[in-house]
């Protein structure tokens, strides 16, 4: 009986159904979010105030989808499945990736010009 209350107390379905218990965010994935938030920022910095003077509005970081947010997962994702390939234990697993990519998305629309027109008061 022990074995199923131990079951009934997993956080998610997916959890449950493994018999394994992850915590919801792991100190890997923050600080891997973490490292990338300067390389981001400086790259919609660039891309928005050098590049986006001489040709116009650049939004990287304004649109539905963050461009260099979701860029910089992808570049993730394909060292991840380098990673998966050679010792399939260190690879990160989807809520990592999530919570990498939650990081990354909320920064660099928050260091936008656009997010600080709403953060700075004219």
């Amino acid at each position: 009986m022990d074995a199923l209350n131990e079951i009934k107390h997993l956080s998610s379905p997916a959890q449950r159904l493994n018999g394994v218990h992850q915590p919801p965010v792991s100190w890997r994935a923050t600080l891997i979010g973490f490292l990338l938030i300067p390389v981001v920022v400086m790259w919609v910095h660039h891309a928005e105030i050098r590049l986006g003077g001489m040709q116009g509005h650049t939004a990287l970081a304004n649109t539905a989808l963050p461009v260099g947010a979701f860029f910089a997962l992808s570049v993730v994702l394909l060292f991840n499945l380098c990673l998966r390939w050679f010792n399939p234990k260190w690879s990160l697993s989807q809520p990592e990736l999530i919570t990498i990519y939650a990081i990354l998305a909320s920064t660099t629309v928050i260091a936008s010009s656009g997010g600080m027109h709403f953060l700075v008061p004219a």
